[in-house]
């Protein structure tokens, strides 16, 4: 025999499971796909590693109002696109293709779409970007790829040209096809919070 207080206990149940279901749809992390690595590398005007040498967030740069229904503009707040921007400067290490100039970059770190770039790491970026700012797509951007450690500007190039990311690069900077699978899973998700999944 069901009590009244034990079936009110079983809808509490059922309620708090489906706003659970309901919340988590809501707040899940969605965004329009980038090109990836591989599209971007065929058609880039650039392609050089570079050493991430500082960042700091951008604090008050991208200030939005929203009017109200008067007409009137409310009180600034932040653009929730540029929520988590951070900006740094970089080093150019090596040319591979064109003649980049960037000594700054400026990209987000938001664990839906956002980027994750270590200082004191070296990254290749394949890019068309011009001008003294490195700017990567606002959202799941996979232009860069980090070394994870086999890159530095103190081994020998011979050395550093034996990573696994310019053992794929190089050959195809001299006409040859990128090889099926490169970039590989784990060196792409290394620098996105949230990659996409396998193919």
């Amino acid at each position: 025999v069901r009590t009244p207080s034990r079936k009110f206990g079983m809808l509490r149940l059922l309620l708090t499971v489906t706003l659970l279901l309901i919340t988590g749809d809501a707040i899940s992390c969605s965004y329009a796909p980038s090109k990836s690595f591989r599209e971007q590398i065929q058609t880039a005007d650039q392609i050089y590693i570079f050493r991430l040498e500082s960042l700091a967030e951008v604090k008050d740069q991208f200030i939005t109002s929203k009017r109200g229904l008067d007409g009137k503009l409310g009180p600034p707040v932040r653009s929730e696109d540029y929520m988590g921007t951070v900006a740094g400067r970089i080093k150019i290490v090596r040319v591979l293709r064109g003649k980049p100039q960037a000594q700054f970059i400026r990209f987000r770190t938001s664990s839906c779409g956002g980027l994750r770039l270590d200082v004191g790491h070296y990254f290749i970026v394949a890019t068309s970007t011009k001008g003294l700012v490195l700017t990567p797509a606002l959202f799941g951007d996979e232009s860069i790829l980090n070394f994870r450690g086999s890159y530095s500007e103190d081994a020998e190039t011979k050395d550093n040209d034996k990573s696994y990311i310019l053992r794929n690069v190089l050959p195809f900077i001299n006409g040859k096809p990128l090889p099926p699978g490169f970039p590989d899973y784990e060196t792409r998700s290394y620098t996105q919070p949230i990659a996409s999944p396998e193919p």
